[in-house]
């Protein structure tokens, strides 16, 4: 079995995937190496890459494309529907990250730490405030 991975996955996933298939990967970052890779594969891991009917018609021996987050938006449905191609997620998978990031948000307004930041942005440049022990000072 081979399956497509052009995009960054964690170290263990790729171990796994390595393990059990042929990992194939583009040669560069280019759409026409991306399209190349896709020639016969039988499966991908997609993060961030598009996959319509142009992409599903480079990969005839395709069976599944794991969606490697939440939303399946970046997968014609339809299309996949039609060929028969399974599409999977994974839902819930970034809910700890989420919850950090609106804890974080919550927390910099209560400290009001974007109106901190404008306020250091607009300081003189140069001198910040700091004190240094004058010449004429003894330690």
């Amino acid at each position: 079995m081979k399956v497509y991975l052009g995009e960054v996955i964690h170290p263990a996933a790729v171990a796994l995937l390595e393990k059990n298939a042929e990992v194939v990967r583009p040669k560069d970052h280019s759409r026409k190496a991306y399209l190349e890779a896709l020639k016969d594969v039988d499966g991908m891991v997609a993060r961030k890459v598009h996959v319509g009917a142009e992409e599903m018609n480079q990969a005839p021996r395709m069976k599944i494309i794991a969606r490697h987050g939440v939303g399946l938006d970046s997968v014609d449905l339809e299309e996949a529907t039609r060929r028969g191609i399974l599409v999977t997620n994974t839902p819930g998978a970034n809910r700890e990250s989420v919850a950090e990031l609106a804890i974080t948000f919550l927390l910099s307004l209560a400290r009001r730490v974007p109106q901190a930041q404008k306020a250091m942005a607009n300081m003189p440049k140069g001198d910040i405030g700091i004190s240094a022990p004058s010449s004429s000072s003894t330690t």
